[in-house]
């Protein structure tokens, strides 16, 4: 994880619940959990037998690079790949799915 930034240093030491971290990231629960398998985004800590939390420091930084990555325009030729395939295999799901209806 990169260094912390300065600012983030002065935010108190708190949890955020997993809703909380839905709600700031905009990831579904299953890109969350899956990012986390991955080590793409922090790991959270368990406060209980079925409760776990992030600290918000690592959210915030976690948010703090993707807008980095995005200002310097890392992943721009993969999201487009992505686009690209996407949008070319469009009208065949499309196609498929009428003639499943009828």
């Amino acid at each position: 994880m990169p260094k912390i930034n300065p600012q983030l240093a002065e935010l108190p030491e708190r949890f955020l619940s997993t809703a909380v971290v839905l709600d700031r990231t905009s990831l579904s629960r299953t890109a969350l959990f899956r990012y986390v398998r991955t080590k793409r985004f922090p790991k959270p800590a368990p406060l209980g037998p079925r409760k776990i939390a992030w600290r918000e420091r690592e959210v915030v930084e976690w948010i703090a690079e993707r807008l980095r990555a995005r200002d310097m325009g890392e992943g721009a030729a993969e999201r487009s790949a992505h686009a690209a395939r996407s949008s070319a295999f469009a009208p065949q799901v499309r196609a498929k799915r009428e003639a499943e209806r009828g």
